[in-house]
């Protein structure tokens, strides 16, 4: 079907046929039954991940768009939390802004599962990053790291909050918490709530 074309597509030497296969991806991921088609296909979220490179920021950032909607469903959760490693959280250091808005958005979600927690949580790179991106001055990133970070402290985990309670951070969250965006403010507040509770 179109799922198996499009991925067998990300595999071409041909940089514009990668790109075009990815934009079809995505449109076909958003539609009903379409990240089920994408994931059905051997290997395709492993693929994904192989082609993010930060050399290449436009193919990347087409492909964390996909990455982004298939985490949306469990099934897209399980399969990237399995991929973790191959580079999705060095996402949140990438130069470009939607690249970066799109792995807050994938950390967000993969921490709604206890596998993608537990990746997340594994070295703890992710976190420090997330962390970092609270000082960002776009609107759009810090309702998504907010987000990230609100659902990470929904569930306590040994050893993980503790990246986030330092008296910088909290502060931090304080102002955010006064933030113009609604749903950013709402986030800090439920963040610097888990941290009290967790403690």
């Amino acid at each position: 079907g179109d799922a198996e074309y499009l991925v067998g597509l990300l595999s071409s030497d041909l940089l514009m046929a990668k790109q075009q296969a990815l934009m079809a991806m995505e449109k076909l991921v958003k539609a009903d039954g379409g990240s089920r088609a994408v994931l059905a296909v051997p290997g395709s979220v492993g693929r994904l991940c192989e082609i993010l490179d930060p050399a290449d920021p436009v193919t990347t950032r087409w492909a964390v768009r996909v990455l982004a909607a298939l985490s949306l469903d469990a099934q897209g959760r399980h399969a990237l939390a399995g991929v973790m490693e191959q580079g999705v959280g060095s996402l949140l250091d990438s130069a470009d802004r939607e690249t970066v808005q799109c792995a807050a958005l994938i950390v967000g979600n993969l921490v709604l599962d206890s596998a993608g927690r537990m990746r997340v949580l594994e070295g703890g790179r992710v976190l420090q990053s997330l962390r970092g991106l609270l000082w960002d001055d776009d609107a759009k990133t810090l309702r998504y790291v907010t987000g990230a970070l609100r659902n990470y402290t929904s569930e306590e985990l040994p050893g993980g909050q503790g990246q986030l309670s330092d008296s910088e951070t909290v502060a931090r969250l304080r102002t955010l918490r006064g933030s113009t965006d609604v749903n950013t403010a709402r986030y800090a507040s439920a963040v610097l709530k888990n941290l009290n509770a967790s403690r």
